[in-house]
């Protein structure tokens, strides 16, 4: 265990009902399985989540990354440290436009995949048609350059900005 108890209460006060102690990945994983997380935590907004970075860095606790659990796998005894999730934050999808580059959209990593693909073409954008099948988040389809035999998300990516 990392976690000690003072470093839980300090998670309880700032993340309240966001914060689980031992909650079994199973139930946040679309393979249905894995161990349980010393401590699953939902920041609901970006300021929370650098918040929460900063304070396990200087805390020396680690913590892993996840969107929405598609495809990942977790060993039966766990995660130790911190599971930061980004189902209540980084989600928003943007058009942004200017005269030098046109049309640019930006979306924040736990955005849906297949979110930023109706966008696009609810908005007459072409460039994700590639990922309309493809489950997971905008982070995790980066992370792992999710594509088919149309395209993938190193063809449709201008830029990333990282934490």
């Amino acid at each position: 265990m990392r976690i000690d108890a003072v470093s839980r209460n300090w998670l309880i006060k700032k993340f309240g009902s966001n914060v689980c102690f031992d909650e079994p990945m199973a139930r946040h994983t679309s393979l249905r399985v894995g161990g349980p997380a010393e401590a699953f935590i939902a920041p609901n907004s970006f300021e929370r989540l650098v918040e929460l970075v900063e304070w396990s860095f200087k805390k020396k606790i680690p913590y892993v990354v996840v969107g929405h659990g598609t495809n990942l796998l977790v060993k039966d005894s766990g995660i130790e440290g911190l599971v930061i999730v980004l189902m209540d934050c980084l989600c928003t999808i943007e058009r942004k436009e200017n005269e030098k580059e046109g049309v640019m959209v930006t979306a924040m990593a736990g955005a849906r995949i297949q979110s930023l693909c109706s966008y696009a073409l609810a908005n007459g954008l072409n460039g994700m048609n590639f990922a309309l099948g493809i489950p997971g988040t905008v982070g995790g389809g980066i992370m792992m350059n999710a594509g088919t035999a149309l395209g993938s998300m190193a063809t449709a990516l201008k830029a990333i900005h990282v934490l």
